[in-house]
């Protein structure tokens, strides 16, 4: 089961790695998610992209792309079942 919390929970680390998590890589995966979630403006507009180290509080995004990157997460991870609670109420 994937689980999407209305605060997002980012690690210390990239967008991408975030993002990524524990589950094994697949490029093309990642590009068709981060496109689902209307991430892809976001990471053209940021110098380094994915790779731009969100902190473990995410200072570096706002709310609502800090849910997006939560979102893409739980999608990335293709689990069978995914729980949102109210992921898109801090959405801009």
């Amino acid at each position: 089961v994937g689980f999407c919390d209305q605060i997002p929970y980012l690690t210390n680390n990239t967008i991408y790695t975030n993002i990524i998590g524990h589950s094994t890589v697949d490029e093309a995966w990642y590009k068709t998610v981060v496109k689902a979630v209307d991430l892809e403006t976001d990471l053209n507009k940021l110098l380094r992209g994915d790779l731009t180290p969100v902190g473990s509080n995410g200072d570096a995004l706002s709310t609502g792309q800090k849910q997006r990157v939560a979102l893409a997460r739980a999608v990335y991870a293709r689990k069978p079942l995914i729980v949102l609670d109210d992921v898109f109420s801090g959405m801009d």
